[in-house]
């Protein structure tokens, strides 16, 4: 049995859900598919001198805000906003003890206690701070375990292999391998490199 425990702050859910966000590739791949496709077509209008407020144009540049807004909310709107609900809650801000098992997790706080087999999880995430469970049920939710819970990296590597032999785990892509940080300077690098390599190849038309 290996327990550890921690009191959860608003740092350890901001790095939870970005974690969360920046390991749903799929999506990413998508909407940044759109947003280069968008950006494209509105610098060659820029360039062309071809900008009105026709409908044709404001339909691109209202789906090319959008886009940006999804980003914004993913990685900056919706961590804070439920960072900010940590203190005004106390289920959520309260110590936390962890028992793992081969069974499953037991978590107890001064409100309840849970016990969890690991058939109730789909998959685990491990970004560089935390690890994230994820729920069969509903693969939108997930049990935060902070790094900083384990005493020692033993303990953290225990769990580690305790939770990859229990829960089924996904192939390792290769974006998997980078912490959330660097994820999101990968996702922002490569939008603005694309959008500058558009505008230049427009400018030349």
């Amino acid at each position: 049995m290996l327990s550890f425990q921690f009191v959860p702050t608003k740092d350890d859910y901001i790095k939870a859900f970005r974690a969360f966000y920046l390991t749903n590739w799929p999506t990413w791949a998508v909407i940044i598919g759109v947003l280069l496709f968008q950006g494209l077509c509105i610098a060659s209008a820029f360039i062309r001198g071809d900008i009105h407020f026709e409908f044709s144009f404001m339909v691109p540049l209202m789906l090319f805000a959008f886009i940006l807004f999804y980003f914004a909310y993913a990685l900056i709107i919706n961590p804070l906003k439920v960072a900010n609900r940590v203190e005004k809650d106390k289920i959520l801000s309260s110590p936390v003890q962890y028992q793992a098992t081969d069974e499953g997790l037991v978590i107890v706080n001064q409100f309840s206690e849970n016990k969890l087999t690991w058939e109730n999880f789909q998959r685990v995430i491990d970004s560089k701070e935390v690890f994230l469970l994820i729920y069969s049920t509903n693969k939108n939710m997930f049990q935060m375990i902070p790094k900083r819970a384990f005493s020692s990296i033993e303990d953290e590597l225990a769990f580690k292999n305790l939770a990859d032999q229990k829960i089924p785990h996904k192939k390792q892509g290769f974006f998997d391998s980078f912490d959330s940080n660097l994820k999101l300077r990968l996702v922002l690098v490569f939008v603005v490199l694309i959008f500058s390599c558009a505008v230049a190849l427009f400018s030349f038309i």
